[in-house]
Order: C-alpha cells, then structure tokens, then sequence
C-alpha cells in the first residue's frame, strides 16, 4: 500500500515539472520539452559549445533533429524563429562528423498567460505556412504535456512513444500528437 503512494506521488510530482510545458518560456520551458522527449525514447539536451548554443538537440534511431523553444506571452508564434533555427541547422551542419542535414523543429507555447483552453491558434498563419515550405515541424507544448500525462501512466506504451517520434520527424507544419494518443 505504502508502495503504491510513493509511485503515485512520485508520478505527480514528474507531472507538476510538465506542467512548465503550459506556463513557462526559456530554460524552464526548455528543460520540461527535454524530459518529455526523453520520455518519447528520444536522446535530448540542450547544446552548447564554443560555437554554437542549441536549445534542443535530439535524436532517435528515426533520426536527428534541432529544436528552438519560443514562449509567447499574449502572441502567437510568427516566424522569427526560423532564422534561428536555420542558423542552428547550418552551424551543426558544418561541425566535423555531422553527415546529414538536421531535421528542424520548433517547440511553441503561445499565448502562455491564457488558461490552455481558452488560447488561440499557436501558430501565425505565415509561420505555419513558412514550415510547410522548410519541412520544419511545429509542436504545441501543450500537446507534449498529454503526451507526458499518458506515458507517465502508461510508461511501456513503445507504439505511442514510436508514432510521436515518426510523427516529430515526419512532420511538415503544425502536427497533432494528441491524435496519436489512445482514447479510453
């Protein structure tokens, strides 16, 4: 029984740190997509070296890929941080032992202040148009904070953790994670 409390509570705890991915920007917004994606069965951190400083660095037998993370107070996320990341998929092109051009992504918590229900649309119309055309994914953090919930109670679910993967990696524009999810 004592058992059975700690793991409950321990899972609520690991909830509350996803609950950065509704309300937060910058390094906290960062860590929480970090240890989502590490739940996904991706290799994830943030980057750093004398050249170049990568808010995500992440791969998986599926593949590799760069993230920029961008919190938004009232706003959605426009396209701006795509030079970012082009600059980030250049510069990690560039370093020596890298093969193969780096699929990009970009992690949005628009709208942060709003409650998650009442937010609008995450991405402008160009940024999501701009995506389509770069083969870049755009992920709501929001969506990755149900992807956490349900691994976190299902955390031998590898079909759902390998469809989230394909679909980051696949994607091309806004893609939906919560589709992926098994309905109860």
């Amino acid at each position: 029984m004592k058992e059975h409390k700690n793991d409950l509570v321990g899972k609520q705890e690991e909830l509350n740190l996803f609950r950065e991915l509704l309300y937060e920007n910058g390094k906290r917004l960062e860590h929480a997509i970090i240890k989502v994606l590490q739940l996904l069965g991706f290799s994830a951190e943030g980057y750093q070296d004398e050249e170049s400083q990568f808010d995500v660095l992440f791969s998986s037998p599926e593949g590799r890929l760069i993230g920029e993370v961008e919190g938004k107070e009232k706003t959605a996320i426009d396209v701006s941080k795509f030079d970012q990341l082009n600059r980030n998929i250049d510069e990690d092109l560039n370093k020596e032992g890298t093969k193969d051009r780096a699929k990009g992504v970009i992690f949005g918590n628009a709208y942060r202040f709003l409650s998650p229900e009442t937010r609008a649309e995450f991405f402008t119309v160009k940024c999501v148009n701009s995506a389509k055309r770069a083969n870049i994914s755009l992920v709501r953090s929001i969506d990755l904070y149900y992807v956490a919930k349900y691994l976190l109670e299902n955390p031998d679910d590898e079909e759902t953790k390998s469809k989230c993967r394909e679909r980051i990696l696949n994607g091309n524009g806004i893609i939906n994670l919560l589709e992926l999810l098994p309905v109860d």
